[in-house]
């Protein structure tokens, strides 16, 4: 019966562990790696954490960089926060915190493509990510933009409505009477 249920038990987390790196993961080369992995630590009866560990691992190895740095205003060299830093035409990116500070994961498939940090307020700045994984300070200045409108007027007129509803108003109460 111990047996059995053993034999279920490893079962049962090969299966979990196999539909989890299907959905999380969803790369081929990853599976057949985690699950050779797998059978050989449960061939040896290790723990399911450092199966685990091993896995978690083996995602950041296998996919992307990440890159970090700072967001600050150029003339002053204060942070700026808030500032929206994304791959162009892509629903990848992140936001720069109180400091200014950000942190983004980069697939190598985004390489060729471009980065952009955009804050209202300031001129955005964009730049190539294969050019900018290179270089070894990560830190962004941004410029202020000032945006001169032309003059507004505001006149005080009468609001037509409400005479109509004024109007409606007193011949309502004066029929009452």
């Amino acid at each position: 019966m111990n047996a059995i249920k053993a034999i279920f038990n490893n079962i049962t987390f090969m299966s979990i562990l196999n539909n989890a790196t299907k959905t999380i993961f969803a790369h081929k080369a990853f599976i057949s790696i985690a699950n050779s992995i797998a059978k050989v630590f449960f061939a040896r009866r290790a723990s399911i954490s450092i199966v685990i560990l091993i896995l978690l691992t083996g995602n950041a190895l296998l996919f992307g960089q990440q890159i970090s740095g700072v967001v600050f205003e150029m003339n002053d060299k204060t942070p700026v926060e808030s500032v929206n830093i994304s791959i162009v035409g892509k629903n990848v990116g992140t936001a720069s915190d109180k400091e200014g500070k950000y942190t983004l994961h980069i697939n190598p498939e985004y390489h060729n493509d471009t980065l952009r940090f955009s804050c209202t307020g300031y001129r955005s700045y964009s730049v190539k990510i294969s050019d900018f994984m290179e270089l070894n300070n990560r830190n962004v200045g941004l410029e202020k933009m000032v945006i001169e409108l032309a003059e507004v007027v505001v006149n005080a007129k009468t609001n037509k409505s409400k005479n109509v509803i004024r109007n409606v108003w007193e011949w309502f109460t004066s029929c009452k009477r």
